[in-house]
């Protein structure tokens, strides 16, 4: 199965990056790609949606006010109606909506 998420609010590129691995090491995820820019998820997958979503919440995070603080929140991705077109020809990263 192919999903494609979009994630909104990721502020942190590496952390992005490194959010990509996670669902990798899933059993039943066969390969993992996204954009930070998109910011999307592409998966190949095997295994519950909701297994990977709950990966994804778990390792992304970005930031919201409360009251005078800043403070991290998990952030939850949502299913993309048309899958991100990570290898378009001129090599931009775009995500469908």
């Amino acid at each position: 199965m192919h999903t494609s998420l979009r994630v909104d609010g990721a502020n942190c590129s590496i952390c992005f990056t490194e959010t990509l691995e996670a669902p990798a090491h899933l059993d039943g995820v066969h390969s993992v790609d996204g954009s930070f820019e998109g910011p999307c998820i592409d998966i190949d997958h095997d295994v519950a949606l909701e297994t990977i979503t709950a990966t994804i919440r778990a390792h992304l995070h970005g930031v919201e006010m409360f009251a005078n603080e800043i403070r991290m929140v998990p952030l939850e991705s949502a299913p993309l109606s048309v899958p991100c077109s990570h290898s378009s020809p001129d090599g931009e990263w775009r995500c469908g909506g």
